[in-house]
């Protein structure tokens, strides 16, 4: 029976995300557990010689309500750009892509160009999901340089150049693996004939799920071993007017998280830098087989887990996949139901917890797999506390930390204690037998 249900667990997570019916609306306990992971980001631009800020929006198209038209399946979401103050500066009708296509999992962006004096200014973006009238703001502040105080740099941003000379923003927290194409922009002012230089490391990260709520240490441990850290770009940018725009060229990269720096040569000159996430190809999909071994850590005992992550060939990670689910799940029916849930979690998790480590990774993705979405979050500039209704699910409480200058957003640590065993343990035993928490 075993190697029935690891078929029907694989189909299952292959086809996660393709032609799935429409998601349905939430209950209004479950609003604000529910918000679009809607990313804005803005930075300094120039037309011409105007000074000003880019802001973009980014909205994952899989995320959205789906709506039959045609014969296919879409999903559309309306923007607002408003003011600090709330003034609304732009409203825009609906961006829709085909949720059934490749487009499905790609983030629908959205870019205002907004003419700005020197200084400091803040926007709020909010995003209409068309089909369930769920809704999620953001805000984002932006410096716009002064030439009159020197030489700045403003930080970059990463685009797509099509064959026509256009260029699509695209949100740096998940860029496609190997892509071509790829461009990143900077914003000079005051650097004419200046020697600028732009280059690209990757950085190390750990791999692998994140520690369980009781445990003694925060750290991630690393179960697959990182390809060679250092730096895959050094080049040199050319500045011809006081003016100007950096355009570098990016390769190919692979999967990683990568610092882009743009920089003055000089000892004292200005510089700005971003991180990037480039994320495998069908991103925040959980189709391949190895996708789906890692979240399986959560469920699994200490032996299995050491299976789990030893398991390198494609032949291994299918035995011990298929031994998971078979030794714990006989019932076709069940395991059918418990796999889909799992996956359906592991994807949703991709989805909306942008850190360095990939969605279900993080330990707020690992909560959301094991416990579901929680009824309640409570959000302060320290961090979030998510509760569940019933008392049966203690609530977590994540500790956040920021890095202005990452540009992947906050990271969420979640404040272990050996309290959390009990509950623990119960969730892994509710899976481990077909029956989902929450």
């Amino acid at each position: 029976m075993g190697g029935g249900v690891a078929a029907l667990a694989l189909l299952l997570a292959g086809c996660l995300g393709l032609g799935r019916s429409s998601r349905q609306a939430t209950s209004d306990a479950d609003a604000e557990a529910e918000r679009l992971p809607l990313r804005v980001d803005a930075v300094p631009a120039l037309r011409g010689d105007t000074l000003g800020a880019e802001v973009v929006a980014f909205l994952p198209a899989g995320a959205l309500g789906e709506t039959a038209a045609g014969g296919s399946r879409r999903a559309s979401v309306d923007w607002v750009l408003q003011t600090a103050s709330g003034v609304d500066l732009r409203r825009d009708a609906a961006d829709t892509v085909e949720a059934d296509g490749p487009e499905g999992s790609q983030a629908i962006a959205r870019l205002w160009w907004i003419p700005l004096p020197a200084g400091t200014a803040r926007f709020t973006v909010t995003a209409i999901d068309q089909a369930l009238l769920r809704r999620a703001s953001r805000s984002v502040t932006v410096a716009v340089p002064d030439p009159a105080e020197g030489p700045s740099i403003g930080r970059p941003r990463v685009e797509r150049r099509r064959l026509d000379g256009t260029r699509d923003p695209l949100d740096a927290t998940a860029l496609p693996a190997f892509a071509d194409s790829l461009v990143a922009v900077a914003q000079l002012v005051g650097l004419s004939g200046g020697a600028v230089r732009a280059t690209l490391e990757r950085l190390p990260v750990a791999v692998g799920p994140a520690p369980p709520p009781q445990a003694e240490s925060a750290e991630h441990t690393s179960s697959t071993p990182t390809s060679e850290v250092g730096p895959v770009l050094d080049v040199p940018v050319a500045v011809t007017r006081s003016f100007d725009t950096a355009t570098i060229t990016l390769p190919p990269l692979e999967d990683g998280v990568y610092r882009l720096r743009v920089r003055d040569s000089t000892s004292s000159g200005p510089q700005a830098e971003r991180l990037i996430a480039v994320r495998r190809g069908d991103y925040p999909r959980t189709t391949r087989l190895g996708d789906l071994l890692g979240p399986l850590a959560y469920l699994a005992t200490p032996s299995e887990a050491a299976a789990l992550s030893a398991a390198r060939a494609p032949a291994a990670q299918r035995r011990v996949f298929d031994r998971f689910w078979g030794r714990h799940l006989r019932d076709r029916r069940d395991a059918a139901a418990t796999v889909r849930t799992y996956y359906e979690r592991v994807e949703e998790a991709n989805r909306r917890f942008i850190e360095r480590a990939e969605g279900w990774a993080t330990d707020r993705g690992m909560i959301y797999i094991v416990f579901g979405a929680p009824d309640r979050v409570l959000r302060t500039p320290e961090g979030e506390t998510w509760e569940y209704q019933g008392g049966r699910t203690p609530p977590f409480a994540f500790r956040r930390i920021d890095d202005e200058a990452d540009g992947l957003g906050p990271t969420f640590v979640l404040l272990r204690d050996e309290g959390y065993a009990p509950v623990w343990a119960q969730a892994q035993r509710l899976w481990r037998t077909g029956r989902t928490p929450r």
